[in-house]
């Protein structure tokens, strides 16, 4: 996409994202750059805390089928407390505030209210769920009140990751696609950069409004005769992510290469630049190279699977494709909370299973306003003002959503 020059804004100063009393936290230098405000946060950072035991937790390894999850996609939290949980790839499920189960939507098909595969949702400001079912290639409005409103269909997109990121101020429904363009296939495992494309949704007319390289990874490629029979993506070990986001009046990308987040109005005009330098350009060794081979055979070998000897070669063929002088991700997901904060997780590599997991919360004015660290296996899917709801399994991997309380101390 190309950047067109913005209106100057004469911007240069430093501020700090702490009173004057308190000189350990954290502080932001703002600059202009050819009309563009550059925001440079610097720690040490403040924390805001969750409270434990988790403050809901819903459930349940036998009995009611009703509390019983098997792959949830999406939990989130409405204004009233309720909490909606997206599960198993078509049901729709709300819960009162004490987590005791309310209503249903959902069965497999293709009418109105049936779903196949959901694998995208999202809580509107107004407490509208929208859930985008990828083999139906159709976004579903379900109203507060917890029934079907509208379908549409998005012909447009016919393969890729799909994510739903918001409602615009003219209430068009905003979506990326994270696809592997085939042109760029070549006939042996091969690094490409994914294509990110930010849509609009209106009336099931899809308009673009950005297409930029996106996440790095590898595909693993079959030929026969000459012609291309068979691929399969296999991901970049240490790759770096590309996610987007979208609030009312702006949409956002964000690349782990380096802990940046870039602000565009919907003209395409880039505005606003936030980072934090020294979370970026850590080295990946040889090392750590070895230790990722290493932590994937011997999870195979846990998981009995066969032919370890073509497994392990996979692997080294997925490192050897590691371009030259590769650093280190800095985040590897994105969450857009409530109140427009954008919260990047710190890289999670195999080796840091079993870890608490470090997030950095941007305000929507681009300063680091906090860290917070979340537990380990919490799976975050929906943040609030005070609230993160998610989902963890237990040692036999059964699921349940859970809300903490997130103490927001200053």
């Amino acid at each position: 996409m190309r950047e067109r020059a913005a209106i100057s804004i004469g911007v240069l100063c430093a501020v700090t994202a702490c009173s004057s009393s308190d000189a350990a936290r954290a502080s932001s230098a703002v600059r202009d750059s050819s009309g563009i405000t550059i925001v440079e946060n610097h720690g040490p950072y403040q924390e805001w805390q969750l409270s434990f035991p988790a403050q809901l937790r819903i459930g349940t390894v036998d009995g009611d089928s009703t509390y019983q999850f098997n792959n949830v996609q999406f939990a989130g939290r409405l204004r009233d407390g309720r909490i909606v949980v997206v599960d198993n790839g078509y049901q729709i499920r709300w819960y009162d505030p004490v987590g005791s189960y309310r209503s249903g939507v959902g069965r497999r098909g293709r009418g109105p209210g049936e779903f196949s595969v959901i694998d995208a949702a999202l809580v509107t400001p107004t407490d509208t769920l929208v859930v985008y079912d990828s083999r139906n290639r159709r976004a579903t409005w379900l109203s507060p009140g917890e029934t079907y409103v509208r379908d549409v269909t998005l012909r447009e997109i016919s393969s890729g990751r799909v994510a739903l990121l918001g409602v615009t101020s003219d209430n068009r429904l905003a979506v990326s696609v994270s696809a592997i363009s085939n042109e760029a296939i070549g006939p042996s495992t091969t690094y490409m950069n994914k294509t990110l494309t930010v849509m609009l949704a209106s009336a099931g007319q899809l308009d673009t409004i950005a297409r930029v390289p996106g996440s790095e990874t590898v595909v693993w490629t079959r030929f026969a005769n000459g012609r291309l029979t068979a691929w399969l993506d296999l991901g970049l070990p240490f790759g770096h992510s590309v996610f987007a986001a979208v609030r009312s009046d702006y949409y956002a990308l964000a690349n782990g290469e380096g802990h940046e987040i870039q602000f565009y109005d919907w003209t395409g005009i880039k505005r606003r630049v936030a980072r934090r330098p020294e979370s970026a350009g850590i080295p990946l060794t040889d090392i750590d190279k070895a230790q990722y081979i290493t932590d994937r055979m011997e999870a195979a070998r846990q998981a009995g699977r066969g032919s370890l000897e073509a497994l392990e070669q996979t692997f080294r063929d997925m490192v050897a494709a590691i371009p030259d002088g590769h650093t280190m991700p800095s985040f590897d997901q994105l969450v857009s909370d409530v109140e427009g904060r954008i919260w990047l997780r710190d890289f999670v590599s195999d080796a840091s299973d079993g870890l608490d997991v470090a997030w950095t919360v941007f305000t929507p004015d681009s300063r680091v306003e906090r860290r917070v660290v979340t537990p380990v296996g919490l799976q975050v899917m929906h943040v609030g003002p005070e609230y993160i709801t998610g989902v963890e399994r237990d040692s036999l991997g059964v699921e349940y959503v859970v809300i903490y309380d997130l103490e927001r101390r200053n």
